[in-house]
């Protein structure tokens, strides 16, 4: 989210122009009720480590505090809301009825929520309640049958992926309808949590589509299948979860409403492995995206622009032309995360395409997601591991690259440049010395002389250049666990398992034009 700087209206108009501000939700209490008797039904296809999953998340947290992005967080703003105990007991009233509950059970669930303070209430309504939870629950036809540990209110399992309940498009909100009935709590949630924003501007701004939290089936939309790609144009993915008419219906609010010129919508197997758009299809930078390689081969595009009385709707055979026209350039840069279809499946499933530009060109992405193999895709070399979590190298990675662009600005005077055989002291004199037995050290290398014979991948010797010994620097696989380090004018920081890449991306896996050195 980017507010303009006189009002401070919140304003979204692009997936990379430089982020402002965030809301996210710490993993929590609500992953440990996942079993596995429950996970499907949870939506979950295993149960998660929570502990590791903090770690990482707080690693998130951190890196896009450090690009200076404001990071607020989901429980702040719904403790803030709900701070009134008129206000609780109106969500308890919504959320406890006899058709979740029963009759016999309604007044004694809302008696527990009442009896909460705010903090206390919306932990609960994040983590769900069970008949053990209440005191006296335990005695009537649905206790029986759904036992104790049987849920009165469905933990909210998915809360940590806010992106899709709620979709920034413009100067207003998409406020999703969403396709699973166990993630509809969080969609009322975000109503609260808009209502607790310290900016008011933000709870006035318009909804565009999906106000009132009413579900009309089929009409679903979550804000996954949601990509602003420029001021004029929206990209909306047809999915396993939104719906063709949910998207012709946003695409209808967006014109009536000035929003945007043109809308393309993305029609996806409905599989759960093209569950939304951004699974598949992520912008990366003004010109360049990171998209699953089966994508042109199995989506369909249509071309949707304002008409009069009826939508003007036309096929687009070519979606990379479309996209190009959509992000306003001549030509489309695509990354993709392996050119083998097998490996490219198995890191799409782990989401390898969905990423998160904190600016053009910056991209933030999941460590086991295949960023090994967008790195090697782009003409970088991966080596070893970096700053793990566990505490191994602790941030020494990130003590190094800091240290060698000041090295490098003293020496070049900021110009950018390749590291050479005249680097050789760079890398050793940064390690301390009792730092530079750990291994391995992960470093990424673009070779332009390799380059410029078209492979597009560093060669081996890029290693010598560097002149450190192998007791450093060792090759390692790229679809291992990597923590990448991308050195030099192409590269950006790492830190535990969030992977930051950077501009120069060349659909050809080229480096393309130098980069900018940014550190995140």
């Amino acid at each position: 989210m980017s507010h303009d700087a006189g009002a401070r209206r919140p304003w979204v108009d692009s997936e990379v122009a430089a982020l402002r501000e965030v809301v996210l939700h710490r993993p929590g209490g609500e992953l440990r009720r996942l079993t596995p008797a429950n996970k499907a039904e949870l939506l979950f296809d295993e149960l998660v480590w929570v502990d590791r999953a903090q770690q990482e998340h707080d690693a998130l947290a951190e890196t896009l505090a450090g690009q200076g992005v404001a990071v607020r967080w989901l429980t702040d703003l719904l403790t803030q809301a709900l701070a009134d105990p008129a206000d609780r007991a109106a969500l308890a009233a919504e959320l406890v009825t006899a058709d979740t509950v029963g009759v016999e059970l309604v007044n004694r669930v809302r008696a527990h929520l009442g009896e909460l303070d705010a903090p206390e209430f919306v932990a609960t309504i994040i983590e769900g309640l069970t008949v053990t939870d209440v005191a006296g629950a335990g005695d009537g036809l649905v206790t029986g049958v759904v036992g104790g540990g049987g849920f009165l209110l469905p933990p909210t399992t998915n809360l940590t992926f806010t992106r899709d309940p709620s979709a920034w498009i413009g100067p207003g909100r998409l406020m999703a309808r969403m396709s699973r009935a166990v993630r509809r709590t969080e969609r009322r949630l975000w109503d609260y949590a808009y209502a607790g924003h310290p900016n008011p501007a933000v709870a006035r701004s318009p909804v565009w589509y999906g106000a009132g939290g009413r579900v009309g089936q089929p009409a679903t939309i979550e804000g996954g299948d949601v990509l602003v790609l420029s001021p004029r144009c929206v990209a909306i993915g047809i999915s396993e979860r939104s719906h063709p008419v949910a998207a012709e219906n946003l695409a209808s609010a967006l014109f009536a409403n000035g929003v945007c010129e043109e809308v393309l919508a993305i029609d996806l197997p409905k599989s759960r492995t093209t569950m939304h758009l951004d699974t598949v299809l992520t912008v990366v930078d003004h010109d360049a995206v990171v998209w699953w390689p089966g994508l042109p081969e199995v989506a369909r595009c249509w071309r949707i622009t304002p008409g009069h009385p009826r939508l003007r709707v036309a096929c687009e055979p070519d979606l990379r032309a479309a996209l190009a026209r959509g992000l306003g350039v001549d030509a489309l840069r695509v990354v993709t995360t392996a050119d083998d279809r097998v490996l490219a499946d198995r890191e799409q499933w782990d989401d390898g395409n969905n990423t998160l530009a904190v600016r053009p060109g910056a991209v933030i992405a999941y460590e086991a997601g295949g960023c090994g193999w967008l790195a090697l895709g782009c003409g970088w070399l991966a080596l070893g591991d970096v700053d793990r979590l566990d505490g191994d190298l602790q941030l020494a990675g990130r003590g190094l690259i800091g240290d060698l662009l000041a090295h490098a600005r003293a020496q070049q005077g900021g110009a950018q440049r390749r590291l050479r055989a005249d680097d050789h002291g760079l890398i050793g004199a940064v390690l301390p010395a009792a730092e530079q037995h750990l291994e391995p050290l992960a470093v990424a290398v673009g070779d332009r002389d390799d380059v410029a014979v078209g492979d597009g991948v560093a060669d081996r010797r890029a290693l010598a250049d560097l002149g450190v010994g192998q007791g450093v620097l060792e090759l390692a696989d790229a679809g291992l666990e990597l923590s990448l380090l991308l050195l030099g004018d192409l590269v950006l920081g790492v830190l535990a398992d969030v992977a930051v890449l950077t501009s120069g991306l060349d659909g050809r896996g080229g480096l393309g034009a130098p980069a900018r050195l940014e550190l995140l």
